[in-house]
């Protein structure tokens, strides 16, 4: 079964993760791969094997990237998106090339796809939670990324069926507590902060503080059209009004 069959993994460009798969590998081989002498260019075969049941498969664009790039092939048994398991072990996919070049590519290969899964496996066990809740908003991640790997992180967290919220700064002007303490007020902050809402299209507030009630209203009143707050918040919030009744765009 193709990985590339889950819509998501048609959301990156080749030419992008060619250079992933580049920059990596560079980054673990930047010179010579003494290593490789001890086992030659012989056919080989390598299984990849995920031993973690229930895990959400996430990351299989960029893995195969990896190994197409030192010239190696993936046959995939799972599509992208699937909850591996139950089995403790499953055979996930089957990579065929020369040994040395199996073994060159296997860490940036493994260590990106494990951390894809890790992510997606997360998001999709807390959309879980929340539909079982009656929760009925949106379960997002912000740009709280690992530096240089943001890409395959929000790729996952969409493979996972979470938001991406925003990708970068560029994508939304969201106002926070600190910009908000800098300018003096919510008000001054999210005025001028409408006047560059053309640039952008959609305005956010985002509070951690037990003041969230007072700046949804505040933000209403200026049309700030997205509002995001930590999950203790909201477990505050509801017991004193219904979040949904008010405000139709709230993300965690």
């Amino acid at each position: 079964m193709s990985a590339s069959m889950h819509p998501v993994a048609h959301s990156v460009p080749r030419h992008t993760l060619t250079r992933l798969a580049r920059e990596w590998l560079a980054e673990d081989t930047p010179n010579f791969d003494p290593a490789g002498v001890c086992v030659g260019s012989e056919e080989a075969e390598a299984r990849l094997l995920c031993k973690s049941p229930r895990t959400v498969l996430a990351g299989c664009p960029f893995f195969t990237a990896v190994f197409n790039e030192v010239g190696c092939t993936v046959d995939w048994i799972y599509q992208e998106g699937a909850e591996l398991g139950p089995e403790v072990v499953t055979i996930t996919a089957v990579v065929r090339g020369p040994a040395r070049d199996l073994l060159l590519g296997e860490r940036p290969a493994l260590n990106c796809l494990a951390r894809g899964s890790g992510i997606a496996t997360c998001c999709s066990r807390l959309q879980s939670f929340a539909k079982a809740a009656g929760w009925h908003e949106e379960v997002a991640g912000t740009r709280k990324t690992t530096p240089g790997f943001r890409l395959v992180e929000k790729y996952a967290m969409l493979v996972g069926g979470a938001s991406m919220h925003r990708q970068d700064l560029s994508g939304m002007v969201m106002l926070m507590d600190n910009h908000v303490w800098t300018s003096g007020s919510i008000t001054k902050v999210g005025s001028c902060a409408s006047s560059v809402e053309c640039v952008v299209q959609k305005l956010c507030m985002g509070s951690s503080q037990l003041c969230l009630l007072p700046r949804l209203y505040v933000g209403l009143f200026l049309g700030i059209l997205g509002t995001l707050v930590d999950a203790c918040v909201i477990t505050l919030a509801v017991k004193n009004v219904n979040l949904s009744d008010i405000y139709k765009d709230l993300s965690l």
